[in-house]
């Protein structure tokens, strides 16, 4: 089969799954970053599968404390995301919170707010204002808020959820 092969690949994945799994962090990042980088050049960067590898290896690198490396690739997960599935896709939505959240975790809150934003409106026209998912958007752009001072903005939010 190879290595660039599709299954070699799933199964290359699964196994830095587990690595991941038994805190094997630095070993599991290797093997992702292998992954992600075969699939891209097997598969093209917008394939599903690529996007899932860019995932993995950017948690991976954030569970690391490398969030300067991890982000550009969220960034360009969520973009990829953004244009073959949509803006209110599932998973574009999940990678738009994981990019939010660690805008958040290095202190760039105003970048972070208008993505949390973002979801917070497209996830309310989605699923609607009272679904699980809306709810846990509102609290983190309301956290943010709060964060940056903008008590009076966050108020309201906080309300609602």
């Amino acid at each position: 089969m190879g290595v660039a092969h599709p299954d070699t690949l799933k199964s290359t994945n699964y196994l830095a799954d587990g690595l991941y799994k038994q805190d094997e962090l630095s070993e599991a990042e290797g093997i992702y970053r292998e992954t992600f980088e075969l699939r891209t050049g097997a598969l093209g960067a917008e394939h599903e599968d690529t996007q899932i590898s860019a995932d993995r290896l950017a948690r991976t690198l954030v569970e690391q404390g490398k969030l300067s490396e991890a982000i550009p690739i969220l960034r360009r997960t969520w973009e990829v995301r953004r244009c073959v599935l949509g803006v209110a896709h599932p998973d574009t939505l999940r990678s738009a919170s994981y990019l939010a959240d660690d805008l958040y975790k290095q202190g760039e809150l105003s970048e972070a707010e208008g993505i949390y934003r973002e979801t917070f409106e497209l996830q309310k026209g989605a699923l609607g204002a009272e679904h699980e998912e809306t709810l846990i958007s509102a609290d983190y752009l309301a956290c943010t808020l709060v964060e940056q001072g903008k008590l009076l903005e966050a108020i309201p939010i906080l309300r609602r959820t």
